[in-house]
């Protein structure tokens, strides 16, 4: 049996999404001030997609960090490989495709 690890008081999924997004809601917005490599500004679309991927990162790894704490770690190792099948997805999305 592998031993548990001390990872402090179980936190919220949900609400750990919420600050990842907003977090990187507010850093987009930011950065879309300025220019990237190509001389374009940053689109809404990319803002939103960078606030969707890193609320869904910073989900999967707090909900691994929860699940190694409990010394569950197949369900942690599950709970990464969605948070990476997501990250996935959402590039993929066409509703979030960049218009060339």
């Amino acid at each position: 049996m592998l031993p548990t690890l001390n990872t402090g008081v179980p936190r919220s999924v949900t609400g750990n999404f919420i600050s990842g997004a907003l977090t990187a809601g507010v850093l987009a917005g930011s950065i879309s001030c300025y220019a990237n490599k190509s001389g374009k500004k940053i689109s809404l679309k990319k803002g939103i997609k960078i606030a969707v991927q890193s609320g869904t990162a910073t989900a999967s790894a707090i909900a691994a960090t929860n699940y190694i704490g409990q010394g569950r770690y197949l369900n942690a190792a599950f709970s990464l490989a969605v948070g990476v099948s997501s990250l996935y997805l959402i590039e993929k999305l066409p509703l979030l495709k960049e218009d060339k």
